[in-house]
């Protein structure tokens, strides 16, 4: 998908937003080139990636491909690697905002979770479950939750602030979305 993303933009630049991103009529346009079932927030998610990486950069108000671009993707290994270590670390791509990308949202959004402290804490819970078998992810949820009140202090669900979501919606985005299109997991 990385690749396809890459020679559609390579083949239509996209323009620069006005906060550095790329505009959701330009990641639409892309859409069909990518694997199936796959969604705008998704598109998003690996834009943010290459920019981020410094595979996109600007050329007055559009992107381009940078030539680091070819020679990072020849390892897959070593560009899944990183694709994966930049989603545990990110605090631009933040799964409790329903755009996922924060660094370019106008408004910035405020009182988001702590979004790689909580895809440590699923992680770490993922692991300790037999792979063999299937999970319910309201179950699953349930026990993460008491462990998101100790681990990520202030977050309150029943609080009123702007932009707050629930826990269980940030928890199903990291793991039906993020988990899910890094590969991590099947969803059944």
């Amino acid at each position: 998908d990385l690749v396809a993303l890459m020679a559609a933009i390579r083949n239509h630049p996209p323009r620069i937003l006005a906060s550095g991103g790329i505009g959701k009529n330009d990641l639409k346009k892309i859409l069909p080139s990518l694997s199936a079932h796959k969604t705008l927030k998704y598109a998003r998610f690996l834009a943010l990636f290459c920019i981020r990486s410094k595979f996109l950069t600007p050329v007055g108000d559009v992107w381009s491909v940078s030539d680091s671009f070819s020679v990072w993707i020849a390892n897959p290994l070593d560009a899944y690697r990183d694709l994966y270590s930049f989603w545990l670390g990110a605090t631009a791509w933040n799964e409790e905002y329903p755009e996922g990308d924060i660094q370019h949202a106008d408004p910035p959004p405020a009182n988001l979770i702590h979004a790689p402290e909580l895809r440590r804490l699923i992680l770490r819970n993922l692991e300790s479950i037999p792979h063999d078998d299937w999970i319910d992810f309201d179950a699953f949820a349930e026990g993460l939750e008491p462990q998101i009140e100790i681990s990520i202090p202030g977050r309150n669900p029943a609080d009123d602030l702007p932009m707050m979501r629930h826990n269980i919606l940030a928890l199903e985005s990291a793991i039906a979305e993020s988990l899910y299109w890094l590969g991590a997991l099947t969803i059944g």
